[in-house]
């Protein structure tokens, strides 16, 4: 699998091995980690189901909707001092769906629908391997794809991160793994293919992004497991 860090628009840094699609400052210079160890909480999102309407393989740009309520609940969340990163497993670039100029289109197209709405997404991580991958360069296991921690931890150190301060919402089993590897609080969303089913063993459920979001403006820490 390619490890070594390659930049495009964006820039798209790929290295632990996952995509991080990091936006500048006002002053085009690239955020780096505050100096000391002072670091800032963190909402991550898992992106299909969660944000936006669940698409198979989503990599069209014009398929692409938010779920209601998603860009305000983002920038109150904003606005409360939490960076926001997506994060999201891209299967469809291992098994030869599209490729990795699909995914930053969409990314693209997520950012601007954000934006109109008063949202500013901090980074999009993104995995696009898989282990049954028919792309070589793809294929096999990794650290970043959910349920592993590894999307996680890049962004944390990329951004400095503090991630047990930190939460993840998402709609999947993967999402809630993903978050209590890494350390940070999970919250399940049944919303997308989730709707109906029952929250992961470790996590709340909610029945929005917007419901979750107010429960991490409250400081919701329960239930999951006991912290150091």
């Amino acid at each position: 699998m390619p490890n070594t860090p390659t930049a495009s628009a964006g820039p798209i840094l790929r290295g632990t091995p996952p995509g991080l699609d990091r936006p500048r400052d006002p002053e085009g210079v690239p955020r780096t980690p505050p100096a000391g160890p002072l670091r800032r909480p963190a909402v991550f999102l898992d992106r299909d189901g969660t944000l936006v309407e669940e698409v198979p393989y989503l990599h069209d740009p014009a398929e692409l909707a938010l779920l209601p309520g998603v860009a305000a609940a983002l920038a109150t969340l904003g606005a409360a001092g939490y960076d926001l990163v997506v994060a999201t497993n891209q299967a469809g670039v291992a098994r030869g769906y599209y490729d990795e100029a699909a995914v930053a289109r969409v990314h693209r197209r997520l950012r601007a629908l954000l934006a109109a709405g008063g949202a500013r997404p901090d980074a999009v991580v993104y995995c696009p391997h898989h282990p049954d991958g028919t792309v070589a360069a793809y294929a096999g296991a990794c650290r970043c794809r959910k349920p592993g921690p590894g999307m996680l931890a890049a962004a944390a150190e990329r951004l400095g991160l503090d991630l047990r301060a930190s939460y993840l919402i998402g709609n999947h089993p993967s999402d809630v793994g993903a978050a209590l590897a890494a350390g940070a609080t999970p919250l399940f969303v049944t919303t997308g293919r989730a709707a109906g089913r029952p929250p992961p063993a470790g996590a709340a459920a909610f029945p929005s992004l917007a419901a979750a979001a107010a429960a991490v403006l409250q400081g919701w820490r329960e239930p999951g497991p006991p912290r150091p």
